[in-house]
């Protein structure tokens, strides 16, 4: 998932929007069909279909003048379709996330 984000600062909190494309590698056999992993993207099985959408609210502390940890929870959204011969398969994703990772103040 590649997305593109917007944020804005509003009391001590970071919240987060933004929307891209999914890029995935499905493997099935629906109805003796099998995915071709000759397909898609470097012929490699990787397609770029859908859409994902994701919102976040999260909050920096502070660890020195430089240096801080970010807490966030975010929530993302992603649809795909997959089409092969008669086949056609409508995917769905809705995951929660809990971030923690470092910062750095340039």
């Amino acid at each position: 998932m590649f997305t593109v984000n917007r944020g804005i600062a509003l009391s001590g909190f970071e919240f987060r929007g933004g929307a891209g494309p999914v890029i995935f590698h499905p493997e099935f056999k629906i109805r003796n069909i099998f995915f071709d992993p000759n397909v898609g993207l470097f012929h490699m099985g990787y397609l770029m279909n859908g859409i994902v959408l994701n919102m976040g609210v999260g909050h920096p502390f502070q660890l020195s003048n430089r240096f801080f940890l970010n807490l966030e929870v975010k929530t993302t959204f992603a649809y795909v379709r997959i089409q092969q011969e008669d086949l056609n398969v409508n995917a769905y994703n809705w995951a929660f996330h809990l971030i923690l990772g470092p910062g750095y103040n340039f």
